[in-house]
């Protein structure tokens, strides 16, 4: 859920993550704030800030990064749907491996520098609807699985974490104004 504003460089975005992974539960709520050439983020009830960031910014273009994906891998065209008064195009990309594993390490991803990501990453699937009318991607969804034992991650324990993974992103009110205002809370941010 949020908010973009790509020319002015604005945005918010809420995040809530659930893992089962060694016999623990865990789940994790995130917000998110670009203004003014900082990003703002509350993690576990705290708020921190960093500088600007265009590396970071680039990731948060998700047509940007669909298009890529969808370059390197096999698309299948699937049967059209109507959604909300619209009709859609509706295509699966199976991404090359390979580019999502370089993609996924590029984007700086904390997962540990030797962990074999195309060997935990068990499947990853794309669906892109296209609104007929416009062209516009309006919704993507990606579904991954992947699965890690505490040796892939460095560990000398037993067990192992498997992660199901849905983003369902929907874009609306394309080209229109976006109002972003920061929580008084992030004022504070460390």
């Amino acid at each position: 859920v949020g908010g973009m504003d790509i020319t002015n460089k604005k945005m918010h975005m809420s995040m809530n993550a659930m893992t089962d992974g060694f016999g623990q539960k865990t789940e994790t709520n995130t917000e998110t704030y670009t203004v003014e050439g900082v990003t703002y983020v509350m993690s576990e009830g705290k708020w921190y800030k960093t500088p600007f960031d265009q590396k970071a910014w680039d990731q948060q273009d998700s047509i940007k990064s669909q298009l890529e994906l969808l370059e390197s891998g096999t698309i299948e065209q699937l049967p059209d749907e109507d959604m909300g008064g619209k009709s859609y195009y509706v295509v699966r990309v199976k991404p090359d491996m390979k580019k999502l594993v370089e993609k996924t390490m590029q984007g700086g991803s904390d997962m540990p520098a030797d962990l074999d990501l195309g060997k935990a990453i068990k499947s990853f699937d794309v669906m892109l609807w296209v609104n007929k009318d416009t062209f516009v991607m309006e919704r993507s969804k990606t579904t991954m699985k992947m699965e890690m034992t505490a040796e892939d991650l460095g560990q000398d324990a037993a067990g192992s974490m498997a992660f199901d993974i849905m983003m369902d992103a929907k874009m609306s009110d394309i080209n229109a104004p976006v109002e972003i205002t920061l929580p008084s809370a992030a004022m504070n941010a460390m």
